[in-house]
């Protein structure tokens, strides 16, 4: 039986999408781990192991495989910085992960083997 998308996304991808952020926030902005947290909704701890690798590891360094998905990311960071960052950004990069199949490839996904349903929130 095949699992949704939504399920891999919210359990893998999500938070290493978080983790990537996170660490964006940290190394190329400056800002504290805890600042970090806060606005990303997760603990200090999350992050410390984020960027320790001590958690998400392998999803992490599968996205950052894609040169699109760290464009994706510095812009969110960027976004979180000046203050306008938009929390429909998870599901932008969510739509765009689903409908690449290079990107689902170097993340280890195989497109036949997920149900992908044109979710209510797609954004274009």
């Amino acid at each position: 039986m095949s699992k949704l998308f939504c399920e891999v996304y919210i359990k893998d991808i999500m938070p290493a999408i978080r983790a990537l952020i996170a660490k964006d926030l940290v190394t190329r902005h400056g800002i504290s781990q805890w600042s970090a947290a806060k606005a990303l909704n997760i603990t200090q701890a999350s992050i410390n192991y984020y960027l320790t690798g001590q958690r998400g590891f392998k999803m992490i360094s599968r996205l950052s495989r894609s040169e699109e998905i760290i464009r994706m990311i510095r812009e969110a960071s960027d976004s979180i910085i000046r203050g306008d960052f938009d929390y429909l950004f998870f599901c932008r990069i969510c739509t765009y992960i689903r409908s690449n199949n290079e990107v689902l490839k170097k993340i280890g996904l195989d497109k036949e083997s997920y149900i992908h349903p044109k979710c209510p929130t797609d954004i274009s």
